[in-house]
């Protein structure tokens, strides 16, 4: 008996009800999409709302494949040339994620839409940067509060390079072995011990928040006598997302996303149960003040499981110039470009990892000479409580790295190995920075 092969899935276009709901639902996809690239929103889409004017899906209700139509300015030198309509697929997967796929393939697009111009959406709206030697800023105490490393301990900065090695491998496993080295020296092993259990090590996903919790939010930011994110709760275009801070007792981590505007553009905060805020921007020091809030009710929790979510936290919302310092576990977390070299990605894959997490010992009793150093130190950030192997992404750069936590949530970089020389083929880990501001506060005004 001769078997048939199953008929390709068929596209559907979402009716404008059907949008509308998706927008609402998919909220931090249609978000992901919107902000692949810097420049697009502002500088190529026609008109003021930058909204996928079509969406496709073929699979199954809210996963499978999407196709977004944008217009788009053809002329960018020229507000009244005529507009020119591209589409993008974009893929939803089963666990969360999410992928931006390459100019999808005539195959690949709804019928309808044969004659539109396909693109690649994390290569063709990218502005092109000047290559740069990856090395990792200088720390100042005044911005990130993390000390700088001893210069003897300093990575050189690698010359760039067009081409890409003949084994990548071997600049990755030579960074790692370094960071190792780093590590037991710090715990003061060799070999170093077999790293805590962690339980779960995804991180968590941000979810669209419902009806109560937006009231909740628009209220406490109206106490706070925030004025350039106030929102009504029944605006559906400030979207309003959340995700869990296991770090801190009664407090959720929360993204207000306005899409009022000609594009889009965001602020992040974390919201105590009480209505206190830390309003989080590219510093560290609305963090610190927080955390000692948190610790005068006790309700800093960095223990074994909250540890590297805490790290991750603070990587994401402390920035130098090229914007902020993710943790990277897997391949998936970089948006690799179709000119990325192969061999490359596929050695990257096999190096990343969950973040690995010992405790440290208490800290001996110093001399006279070493108190005198130590002492505001040590009053300032508290006692170090676990170090991490982690890899650290910056603008094009992968590192790996050394972080140790301390008691009151200071962190402090002891090590960062460049894992390659010349710029990665990925688009830059903080893509979507110019859409992100902070929240200000107005000064207290009477009634």
């Amino acid at each position: 008996m001769s078997s048939t092969a199953a008929p390709p899935r068929a596209w559907a276009r979402l009716t404008q009800a059907e949008l509308d709901e998706f927008r609402q639902q998919h909220a931090a996809l249609v978000e992901f999409v919107r902000t692949a690239a810097p420049t697009w929103c502002s500088r190529r889409t026609a008109g003021k709302a930058a909204e996928p004017v079509e969406i496709w899906q073929r699979g199954e209700r809210g996963l499978g494949d999407f196709a977004f139509v944008w217009q788009l300015q053809a002329d960018l030198a020229s507000a009244s040339a005529a507009a020119e309509r591209v589409i993008g697929l974009v893929r939803r997967l089963a666990g969360g994620g999410v992928s931006l796929l390459s100019a999808p393939a005539e195959a690949d697009v709804p019928p309808a839409l044969l004659s539109l111009r396909r693109v690649d959406f994390g290569e063709h709206f990218l502005e092109p940067e000047a290559p740069a030697a990856p090395v990792m800023p200088v720390v100042q105490a005044t911005t990130l509060q993390l000390p700088s490393p001893p210069a003897t301990e300093a990575p050189a900065a690698p010359q760039p390079s067009a081409a890409t090695p003949a084994d990548p491998m071997a600049d990755i496993q030579r960074a790692i072995d370094a960071v190792e080295a780093q590590i037991a020296e710090t715990l003061g092993e060799s070999p170093i011990s077999p790293p805590l259990e962690r339980g779960d090590t995804q991180p968590d996903a941000w979810a669209v928040a419902d009806d109560a919790e937006r009231e909740r939010v628009a209220r406490s930011l109206r106490a706070a006598r925030v004025r350039n994110f106030a929102f009504e709760v029944a605006d559906r275009k400030v979207v309003l997302l959340v995700r869990a801070t296991p770090f801190y007792a009664r407090c959720r981590l929360f993204r207000l996303v306005d899409r009022r505007g000609p594009r889009s553009r965001f602020a992040s905060f974390v919201l105590h149960d009480d209505g206190d805020t830390c309003l989080l921007y590219t510093s560290s020091p609305p963090i610190h003040a927080f955390n000692e809030r948190r610790l005068a009710h006790g309700e800093l929790r960095l223990d074994a499981q909250t540890a590297v979510p805490y790290l991750r936290f603070f990587c994401e919302f402390v920035h130098g110039d090229e914007g902020a310092f993710p943790l990277i576990e897997s391949n998936d977390e970089l948006r690799w470009l179709p000119s990325a070299d192969r061999s490359r990605r596929r050695a990257f894959g096999k190096a990343f990892g969950p973040a690995r997490l010992w405790r440290l010992d208490p800290e001996p009793a110093a001399d006279d000479a070493e108190q005198g150093k130590g002492k505001d130190k040590r009053e300032r950030w508290g006692r170090a409580i676990f170090i991490s192997q982690v890899f650290v992404g910056y603008g094009r750069h992968v590192f790996a790295s050394a972080l140790v936590l301390h008691e009151k949530g200071a962190v402090a970089m002891i090590c960062d190995e460049p894992m390659h020389e010349d710029d990665l083929a990925i688009q830059p880990l903080s893509y979507n920075e110019e859409f992100a501001f902070e929240l200000r506060v107005s000064p207290l005004e009477e009634d």
